[in-house]
């Protein structure tokens, strides 16, 4: 089987292994024809996609920049004032309490979003 991408000019190294794994999984059992074949996607396919690409980098964001944030904090606060093991446990602890208060309201705001998307155009379009 030909590679798809083999016309294409020279890769970079990186590049070239990516096409490289596609490749390979073509041969796969574990082969996605809607990415490996680049087959058209419908409207609705291509839109729940993005949707799903949008609340995975969202929610990751969401997690991952108050945890370093207030455990930075954490760490500033237990070196200018000794409270050795708390500063970082402690800015642990809020970064929880505060990535499970976005999350819970990005969940509520997504999933408005995702019906939304399964509504039948004629019901959202104003007359």
């Amino acid at each position: 089987m030909t590679s798809v991408y083999a016309a294409e000019p020279a890769q970079t190294q990186v590049g070239g292994l990516f096409f490289y794994i596609l490749d390979l999984l073509k041969k796969n059992v574990y082969y996605s024809s809607v990415i490996c074949n680049h087959m058209p996607l419908s409207e609705d396919e291509r839109r729940s996609y993005l949707l799903g690409m949008k609340i995975m980098g969202d929610f990751g964001a969401a997690i991952a920049v108050p945890v370093v944030a207030f455990v930075l904090v954490g760490k500033w606060l237990q070196t200018k004032y000794g409270f050795e093991p708390f500063g970082i446990i402690g800015g642990f602890l809020f970064a929880i309490v505060m990535s499970t208060i976005t999350i819970r309201k990005k969940v509520k705001w997504y999933a408005a979003e995702y019906a939304a998307l399964k509504t039948p155009e004629s019901l959202t379009k104003k007359k």
